[in-house]
């Protein structure tokens, strides 16, 4: 049995990335705009805040998107497995490894952002708890921002375009242009904390590559994203 993520019995093509992005980007718009059209949100809201079921809402709207967009074009058409897009159980180390590395993740991000002064706690504060605390939003946000966020968004950008990059470049390349697109995308964030982003992006790229197993990058993305949530929902108390 192969366990190498890069050599699997199919791989991912340009057109599948391509048919995923905008069969993705097309529905989710139309369901994001009929999500704030019912929620009453097409205009202008108070200082620009969405209130917290229209935040998590387009969440699972954007990333359940993004799991039929795979199931539909890679799985049903091309007839792909889940084993394909990379999961597989994880190697030995990195098994018991990744959430240590969610913890250290966050740790070195918060470094980083503080050395640079560089903050997006404000505007993470806005979208994560725009009501303050409540149970009710932080066992909500923990389920969709700490798991459903990081699973979808793993499955698109290492799962299916970093292997795409990763089937004609060298991880070094595939690792590095994955990682900027992945920072791209959080364009409600500034440039620079985009930037750093996109150094989480690379990071899980390299997890993946390394651990043979998308659950890895999932696994740490997932602990870094609940427990950032956590601390904002304590620093509301």
């Amino acid at each position: 049995m192969n366990d190498d993520p890069n050599k699997p019995s199919a791989r991912p093509r340009g057109r599948d990335v391509l048919y995923v992005t905008i069969l993705t980007a097309g529905i989710s718009a139309v369901g994001i705009a009929a999500l704030l059209g019912a929620a009453g949100h097409l205009s202008s809201t108070p200082s620009g805040i969405l209130s917290l079921p229209v935040v998590l809402g387009s969440i699972l709207i954007l990333n359940g998107t993004v799991i039929a967009s795979v199931a539909a074009i890679l799985l049903r058409m091309r007839r792909m497995t889940w084993r394909d897009m990379g999961f597989r159980i994880p190697r030995s180390p990195w098994l018991w490894g990744a959430p240590g590395l969610g913890i250290v993740t966050v740790v070195a991000i918060e470094g980083i952002g503080r050395a640079l002064d560089v903050s997006a706690s404000e505007l993470t504060t806005r979208l994560i708890a725009p009501q303050g605390f409540s149970w009710t939003g932080l066992l909500g946000t923990l389920v969709f921002i700490g798991f459903v966020a990081p699973f979808g968004e793993e499955l698109y950008f290492r799962g299916l375009i970093y292997r795409w990059l990763r089937n004609r470049w060298n991880p070094s390349i595939a690792a590095s242009v994955s990682a900027l697109l992945f920072g791209g995308a959080h364009l409600y964030y500034s440039l620079p904390v985009m930037l750093i982003v996109a150094l989480l992006g690379l990071l899980l790229a390299v997890a993946f590559e390394l651990s043979g197993s998308i659950w890895t990058p999932i696994a740490i993305h997932a602990v870094q994203n609940s427990i950032v949530v956590s601390f904002v929902y304590w620093s509301l108390t």
